[in-house]
C-alpha cells in the first residue's frame, strides 16, 4: 500500500541537507521546476538551452540571508 505524504511548503521551518540542518526564513520554502540559468539580471536571465529536462527542485532563504536551491532529491528531511 502506498500513501501520499503531504507537506505544506509554507510550514517548513528546517531542511536537512547533506551538510546538516538549515533554518528556513519565514515561509520562504518553495518547490517547483529546477533549471540552471546564466547571468544575474533578475527575472530576465537567459536559460541554459542545452538542459532540456527540468527536474523537481526547491529554493528557500535561510535565517542568515542566503538563498539555497537544488534538486528536490538532495533534501533528506524537513521539519515543520
Amino acid at each position: 500500500m502506498s500513501a501520499t505524504i503531504r507537506i505544506a511548503a509554507p510550514t517548513v521551518t528546517e531542511v536537512l541537507l547533506v551538510d546538516g540542518w538549515h533554518e528556513v526564513r519565514h515561509e520562504s520554502f518553495r518547490v517547483g521546476s529546477y533549471k540552471l540559468v546564466t547571468g544575474g539580471n533578475g527575472p530576465y536571465e537567459q536559460l541554459i538551452e542545452d538542459m532540456e529536462d527540468r527536474i523537481a527542485g526547491f529554493m528557500f532563504e535561510d535565517t542568515r540571508g542566503r538563498t539555497l536551491a537544488g534538486p528536490i532529491t538532495s533534501i533528506l528531511a524537513t521539519r515543520s
